[in-house]
């Protein structure tokens, strides 16, 4: 709702400068360049993630899945788009079925252990 921020717009307002001057410092994080995320998104598919022919995996969920280690880590997470782009460069198919885009082979390892007769790959 509108009045949502009430309790804290004066504080803010206090503070306009320092949050302008924090934010103009902050080092720019290219949005859609994968090779700034290549390297943490390697390390979180390999601790994360379960491989097999027959999984497929929401690109929604795995890529909040993602942004949520990565933040948990002190990262700042990529866009959907250059998660996509990763997935893509490691040879992940992904395709649209009734709205949703599926990741062809790839589910996270907590789903995975719903399937306990699928030997991982």
């Amino acid at each position: 709702p509108n009045s949502a921020a009430l309790p804290i717009v004066d504080e803010l307002r206090q503070h306009k400068r320092e949050i302008i001057r924090l934010l103009e410092n902050r080092p720019a994080v290219p949005a859609h360049d994968p090779e700034a995320w290549r390297a943490a998104f390697v390390e979180w598919l390999d601790s994360q993630c379960a491989l097999h022919q027959r999984f497929f995996g929401n690109l929604v969920i795995l890529h909040l899945a993602f942004c949520e280690w990565e933040h948990a880590r002190g990262g700042v997470p990529c866009t959907r788009e250059t998660f996509a782009a990763l997935l893509g460069e490691l040879g992940f198919l992904m395709g649209e079925i009734q709205g949703t885009v599926l990741v062809s082979g790839l589910i996270l390892k907590d789903d995975a252990a719903a399937y306990p007769d699928v030997r991982k790959l």
